[in-house]
């Protein structure tokens, strides 16, 4: 019998959407419908366990108690599932939603694999094309530097590869079940490796320096 990897779908698309030719706005029940249906592009891969954020069982809480629960909730989801599927579709702005990021640092910290889509794919150049922004780092290609760094990091621990942000879920549900199917997967924590990868010799006697001071 094949290995079951819980998946944890992140991103903002939970949150209800405005319907103009309806004028009214999703209630919280469609909107989690909407994402299912999407997510049924992990849930046909025989391997993957979806898992949907909810909230459905928090709203009869204090609602000074919910945003508390809600973060651990969505904490606990992606320390411990296997795989993030995370959505970094710029959401409100320039930026992926910050939620969505925290998840995401969470999952790769934590040892989970990490796997960044958004859609429509488009470059920091061309979000940013509107403003006093012209970055020439040929690295940050996409949304955030740093996560993306990570996101490549975790795909380089697990498969010895990485691979740009994926354009679509399902894209990104495909070329991940290929790669779990053929090298397995396995939690490395990549915070256990900040200062101990040999491949940055430099940068940890660097850290070191300066926790030192």
């Amino acid at each position: 019998m094949s290995k079951i990897y819980d998946c944890y779908s992140a991103g903002p698309g939970l949150f209800p959407r405005d319907l103009p030719s309806e004028d009214r706005r999703e209630t919280w029940d469609e909107s989690e419908a909407r994402i299912r249906a999407l997510n049924a592009a992990i849930a046909e891969i025989p391997e993957f366990n979806v898992i949907t954020p909810t909230n459905a069982d928090l709203t009869a809480w204090p609602e000074e108690q919910q945003a508390r629960a809600c973060l651990r909730k969505d904490l606990f989801l992606a320390s411990r599932c296997d795989i993030t599927f995370a959505d970094v579709t710029p959401f409100g702005g320039r930026k992926p939603d910050a939620g969505t990021i925290v998840e995401a640092v969470t999952c790769a910290l934590s040892g989970g694999l990490l796997v960044l889509w958004a859609n429509p794919l488009t470059t920091f150049e061309e979000k940013y094309a509107d403003a006093n922004v012209h970055p020439d780092s040929f690295l940050d290609k996409h949304y955030n530097l740093m996560l993306e760094q990570l996101y490549y990091w975790s795909w380089e621990t697990q498969f010895g590869i990485a691979h740009p942000v994926f354009g679509s879920l399902k894209e990104a549900v495909a070329e991940t079940a290929r790669l779990v199917r053929k090298h397995g997967l396995q939690r490395v924590p990549l915070l256990d490796k900040i200062i101990t990868d040999a491949d940055a010799p430099d940068m940890t006697k660097t850290v070191k320096a300066l926790l030192s001071r």
